[in-house]
């Protein structure tokens, strides 16, 4: 029969029923306890390697507020653009609009707020030069005619 104690230096020394002790290497008795501190490996695939099934996967609920802030914010950045090209007077105050609303349930909508702005001070900007324009063109046609 063997018997394992540890002396004082931290070195185990094993002691038979024969009377002889044997030191054993301190580095030797670490690595197999060491060897033991580690977690069993994960069980193993499925045959062709693919993983075992464990369950449903986690899924994240998506509310339908959430899904209107984002539409709103959506819709802010489509009236936006389209009002920087086109009839900025109505779809500038729209994105602005839209943004607001977006941004009342939490989602940012900076950007469809920033081209709401833009394309309504551009279309101001365009009537208030097809108003000139058209001034300008009819003073022109009245002093040319000699009334």
């Amino acid at each position: 029969m063997i018997l394992t104690a540890c002396d004082g230096t931290g070195a185990a020394v094993h002691s038979s029923t024969t009377g002889r002790t044997d030191r054993l290497d301190s580095l030797s008795l670490k690595a197999s306890a060491m060897s033991q501190q580690f977690p069993p490996p994960p069980p193993p695939h499925a045959q062709g390697g693919m993983p075992v099934y464990r369950g449903d996967p986690v899924h994240t609920t998506y509310s339908p507020d959430a899904m209107l802030a984002d539409k709103a914010a959506q819709a802010s950045l489509i009236f936006g653009i389209i009002g920087v090209f086109f009839a900025g007077v109505v779809f500038g105050p729209l994105a602005i609009w839209q943004a607001s609303k977006a941004e009342k349930m939490n989602k940012p909508a900076t950007a469809g707020k920033v081209l709401g702005w833009i394309a309504l001070v551009w279309g101001i900007g365009q009537i208030v030069l097809a108003f000139l324009a058209v001034t300008a063109l009819f003073a022109v046609v009245t002093s040319s005619s000699g009334y």
